[in-house]
């Protein structure tokens, strides 16, 4: 039986030792994932930075989530190009937006 999910990675699925690839939900194209550049993909801020925007409120250790990301790192974007996975959906898959993730197990 296979597993599918829409969605972000289904990070409690890593401990059984599956292995996952993904597809556009929208399309079924490949994804590729763009890495953020303000954090250079590792979903923080850089060591120092909340020190010196703020010395008086932060350590020199001190970091957060990125702002631009969200803490992710990266995001999909769908392969095929907005304006053809746009006008391309699945059946039954108008409302989901391009470049959303759908895992399946391999």
């Amino acid at each position: 039986m296979s597993t599918t999910f829409i969605g972000a990675f289904p990070q409690a699925q890593v401990l059984t030792g599956r292995r996952w690839d993904c597809q556009c939900a929208r399309c079924g194209s490949s994804l590729y994932w763009e890495q953020c550049g303000r954090c250079g993909g590792e979903g923080i801020t850089a060591p120092g930075e909340l020190f010196e925007e703020d010395p008086l409120w932060y350590d020199q250790e001190a970091y957060e989530a990125c702002h631009q990301c969200d803490g992710e790192g990266s995001w999909p974007l769908c392969c095929s190009g907005y304006d053809w996975c746009l006008f391309n959906p699945l059946p039954g898959r108008i409302e989901i937006p391009s470049g959303t993730p759908e895992w399946f197990e391999v």
